[in-house]
């Protein structure tokens, strides 16, 4: 019998088969966009008490804190995350803090994280004068995952960037050769970013961030650390390269914390006065790991800088 073509319907369905069966470009690349989120739909909470677009917080209920979408301040779209942190209040983690916390899911630790995000700090940023004590406040870090197994204890993250003293910018990068390292406070290697034009801060403005980070803990060729900043509407200039150990001999990835974290409230309470308080704006968060390390998935990642201001009161 003469071969006969298979009929519209079938072979529509057959390709529809073929079509949702063959891998996306971004997989064939081992990229996989882990976060996207400008808080346009605001934040909410499942039953489990589980932030719905980063998937965890480490928030005081009924504190004064703020950890919200705003209307107030944006990059782009109509709206950010305000975080506002009081002195006064619950501690959560052992100190003050009021952050967003995702976990990103089937990491590696060879993955390559790139992660992009803005930052508006407020000229009243703080409302206090500065006190005779350390006043550093972290603004985001990546947190390891400690070998709980083993009886490893909660370290400093890996990777946190600051605004310090003297209100510049500051980042921070770590490492640990141990696959169980019980002193909290030894580190194999800290390494402290804090030259350079990049580290002046203007408030007022966004600041938009790209970071790209091969994670090591004992490789000194294999890790490598890369930064690059913009200020409102100028174009991306490189900030920091590094290359060497900078992380944890961790079996388990760690995860990203957007936010507020400050000690020294904690750790010197009288050197600030009760109603002591800070906050900045969130927006245009993204974060993408991938498996090549030669790839450059900046564009993906990166916030636009064509923005103007928003200065509403």
């Amino acid at each position: 019998m003469p071969a006969t073509l298979a009929s519209p319907p079938l072979l529509a369905r057959l390709l529809t088969f073929l079509i949702l069966c063959l891998p996306t470009f971004a997989e064939v690349l081992g990229e996989t966009m882990v976060l996207e989120t400008g808080f346009e739909d605001g934040i909410g909470f499942n039953p489990n008490n589980e932030e719905t677009i980063f998937g965890g917080r480490e928030f005081a209920e009924d504190s004064g804190d703020i950890l919200a979408s705003s209307p107030i301040q944006f990059s782009t779209g109509n709206r950010s995350l305000k975080v506002l942190l009081n002195k006064v209040g619950p501690m959560v983690a052992n100190s003050r803090r009021a952050e967003l916390t995702k976990y990103p899911a089937n990491q590696s630790l060879n993955d390559v994280v790139w992660l992009g995000f803005s930052i508006f700090v407020p000229a009243d940023f703080r409302n206090f004068e500065h006190p005779a004590a350390p006043n550093y406040t972290v603004v985001m870090q990546w947190h390891g995952n400690p070998d709980r197994n083993c009886g490893e204890p909660y370290r400093r993250p890996p990777l946190s960037l600051l605004i310090d003293d003297t209100m510049r910018w500051r980042i921070w990068l770590l490492a640990q050769q141990n696959p169980c390292e019980k002193d909290r406070n030894h580190y194999d290697r800290k390494t402290l970013f804090a030259d350079g034009d990049w580290t002046r801060i203007t408030t007022d403005n966004w600041t938009h961030w790209v970071i790209a980070w091969k994670r090591s803990h004992s490789d000194e060729a294999a890790g490598w650390f890369k930064v690059w900043k913009a200020e409102g509407s100028e174009a991306y200039s490189q900030a920091v390269t590094d290359r060497g150990t900078n992380y944890f001999n961790d079996e388990h990835a760690g995860y990203l914390k957007i936010g507020l974290y400050k000690s020294p409230f904690e750790d010197h309470p009288i050197a600030f006065p009760d109603d002591a308080r800070e906050y900045v704006y969130y927006d245009d968060v993204r974060l993408l790991l991938t498996k090549n390390e030669n790839d450059s998935p900046f564009q993906k990642v990166a916030p636009s800088t064509s923005r103007v201001v928003n200065l509403r009161p």
